[in-house]
């Protein structure tokens, strides 16, 4: 590649907010590979991924977590280790959906599609933690933090919104509860994905 090339392509290189791998440290199954990106993907990330459809997020991070993850679990590390090398062949059947392996998955299996399928999979990891219809966690006073995402988790008000409360909740400082006020609804939640918390009654 020439260097202009180079110097255009990397414009487009949004994965550097992302830690680099341990080879040590590559996943092989979904669960694995789902705890790993829990806790490298940033809270902006997330947010992107609740609010969007699969195939959007997917789209929006081709250039970013997408490439990352082909950088550092399609391509691999350069080594001579026997061990290293079989873990990298794993995750990348694992990434495929388990649908090819190693040289015949780089053959058939383009890695951009690879990766967006996996993204899919995260995304819908990623939204399908939090039920609205599920119970509230309990709590004995207010987290800071969402258990799920990291999100700042915000107070619930209730009753009819005037101008200054509608600004609030698009700020993300409160949660909108809705005119009627019920004996079991949440006390907290987080604006992000959506977890709700009740404090212990």
């Amino acid at each position: 590649m020439k260097k202009e090339e180079l110097d255009q392509f990397e414009e487009f290189d949004e994965s550097e907010g992302f830690e680099v791998v341990d080879p040590g440290c590559v996943p092989v199954t979904e669960e694995e590979a789902f705890q790993y990106l829990d806790k490298l993907v940033p809270l902006e990330v997330k947010m992107e991924a609740v609010q969007t459809t699969r195939d959007e997020f997917a789209c929006d991070q081709h250039f970013g977590l997408g490439m990352w993850i082909r950088n550092n679990w399609i391509y691999g590390a350069d080594s001579d280790d026997p061990d290293v090398k079989q873990r990298y062949r794993l995750c990348r059947a694992m990434l495929a959906g388990g649908k090819a392996d190693d040289e015949l998955m780089m053959l058939v299996f383009n890695a951009d599609m690879v990766s967006s399928e996996f993204l899919m999979r995260y995304h819908d990891h990623l939204v399908s933690f939090v039920a609205l219809d599920a119970p509230a966690i309990s709590v004995r006073r207010k987290p800071v933090k969402c258990k799920h995402c990291g999100g700042k988790v915000a107070p619930v008000l209730y009753g009819e919104p005037g101008p200054e409360m509608m600004e609030a909740a698009d700020r993300g400082e409160v949660v909108l509860g809705g005119c009627c006020i019920s004996a079991d609804g949440p006390d907290y939640q987080c604006p992000v994905c959506g977890q709700r918390y009740a404090k212990d009654r």
